[in-house]
């Protein structure tokens, strides 16, 4: 464990069409399928933290989301192009004991978020506010 200092994650997404984006709000069954899945308060503390949104105070449901209509340019999919969604766990102290302890992965994935790791699925949801993808495209790839 002392030759390791970071483990990283990631996904490809399919981006929003640039040319045919669209703003809407999240319905009550998709922020229900999220409530599980995703820390509202830590991604909306750090949404306001960079400036994406102006307070963290406000709720899920009155955030901006992003969807491409389709068109021609991205054959009527409403995508076109990938990013990446990212999940990094830094290798710090506490870490390491649970490493050279052989603790489990979930062990180990509760000690991170507990240290401040932002997983995947966060990552994605903050692109998807952004109008990066989609919450749709976050969880069908984020699904385990």
């Amino acid at each position: 464990a002392s030759t390791l200092n970071v483990v990283i994650a990631q996904r490809l997404v399919r981006k929003i069409c640039s040319n045919c984006i669209e703003s809407y709000y999240l319905d009550r069954a998709t922020l229900s399928n999220l409530e599980g899945q995703v820390n509202f308060k830590k991604i909306l503390e750090i949404m306001a933290r960079e400036g994406a949104i102006a307070s963290a105070k406000i709720g899920p449901d009155t955030l901006l989301f992003y969807r491409g209509r389709g068109c021609s340019q991205c054959n009527d999919t409403g995508y076109r192009g990938r990013l990446g969604i990212f999940e990094v766990l830094e290798v710090n102290e506490a870490i390491q004991i649970l490493i050279a302890k052989k603790a489990s992965g979930e062990e180990i994935g509760r000690q991170a978020v507990s240290d401040g790791m932002v997983r995947i699925i966060e990552d994605g949801f903050y692109k998807a506010k952004m109008g990066l993808t989609t919450i749709e495209e976050i969880l069908r790839v984020t699904k385990e």
